[in-house]
């Protein structure tokens, strides 16, 4: 009996069994740190999937609302206005009841107070030519254009600045437009 137990000791203190405690706490820690940078990883797709999905509304709204505008602009132009009613005016109410009701992601609250900026200016200027309250003309169009294209800029701007706080890769085309890309799984 007295044999078995010096056996179990020297095994005990062998440096078989440090060199293998060691293997397994640097395994252990290989992997902690590997399921760390994993859920990071995860983490900062789903914000900036949060991101996007806000950046593609706020778009979405701001051409369709663009687009009525541009209705009237290039109507003007060609000498055929447009007869807008209530459903139209009704449509775009619609668009700034979503585009309020829109969530913009942490940090991105002034790019949302920016494009509430540009689809508000539009809506005036629709409301007021659906109900007769501006005489069109070329400086009232041009006007409109111009706070309509300074609005945008700054829209642009802050966009950019978004997208830098938010780690999200971008690139400005010739035409200006913005291109970013996300992480995805």
């Amino acid at each position: 009996m007295g044999k078995l137990d010096k056996d179990t000791d020297n095994t005990q203190d062998s440096p078989y069994s440090f060199v293998v405690t060691l293997t397994l706490i640097g395994v252990t820690l290989i992997i902690g740190f590997i399921t760390f940078i994993s859920f990071q990883d995860g983490y900062e797709v789903k914000k900036q999937q949060e991101v996007a999905d806000y950046i593609h509304s706020a778009e979405r709204i701001m051409n369709q609302s663009k687009a009525k505008t541009d209705e009237i602009i290039d109507g003007f132009n060609q000498n055929t206005l447009p007869n807008y009613g209530e459903i139209e005016l009704e449509m775009f109410r619609a668009l700034m009841t979503e585009l309020n009701e829109l969530n913009a992601p942490k940090n991105w609250t002034e790019h949302k107070e920016s494009v509430t900026n540009i689809v508000s200016q539009q809506y005036l200027f629709f409301y007021q030519y659906t109900h007769h309250l501006i005489n069109l003309n070329e400086k009232n169009i041009e006007d409109f254009k111009t706070r309509d294209e300074d609005y945008a800029q700054k829209e642009k701007n802050i966009l950019t600045k978004g997208l830098d706080s938010s780690n999200i890769p971008y690139e400005v085309n010739d035409e200006g437009i913005i291109r970013f890309s996300i992480k995805t799984y």
